[in-house]
């Protein structure tokens, strides 16, 4: 291989951890968390244009080390989320954030390592996924789909 870990293998999750381990590094306002191959760039702050202006210039170096480092950032993937009172996201300005050119969607529900999280965090979103699988279990144990049929 010339660049990359090999998919499959033992050392693979390790490789990839050693091999982005310096992006944290290449923000000067945003902090990360670094998950597999996940990660979740963001900034708190009572300014949503100051936090838009701060994490734009994050995401342009963010671009930069992905090129150098021959990796590719998904920006179909991308979502962006403001988070806070119910007043305080309904007065906020959008976050109009890039990559690549491309708008990022800024969304009132993102997916976060698997669990919905909304903008007011109410967790209303992860309830309703809960209560589909545990309906979708009962109706497989029962053997009968009529459940569903409401």
């Amino acid at each position: 291989m010339i660049c990359g870990v090999p998919q499959g293998s033992c050392l693979g999750p390790l490789l990839f951890s050693l091999f982005v381990n310096d992006l944290p590094t290449v923000l000067t306002t945003a902090d990360i968390t670094l998950y597999a191959d996940d990660s979740t760039p963001f900034q708190s702050g009572h300014n949503a244009r100051l936090i838009s202006d701060n994490l734009q210039h994050d995401l342009s170096k963010v671009e930069v080390w992905v090129s150098k480092n021959r990796l590719v950032l998904n920006a179909d993937k991308t979502n962006i989320i403001l988070i806070g009172s119910r007043q305080k996201v309904k007065t906020a300005p959008s976050l109009n954030l890039s990559i690549k050119d491309k708008i990022i969607e800024q969304r009132p529900c993102v997916k976060l390592l698997g669990v919905q999280v909304d903008e007011n965090i109410s967790w209303k979103q992860r309830c309703e996924d809960i209560l589909k699988i545990v309906l979708k279990l009962l109706a497989y144990c029962s053997g009968s789909a009529d459940i569903f049929h409401r």
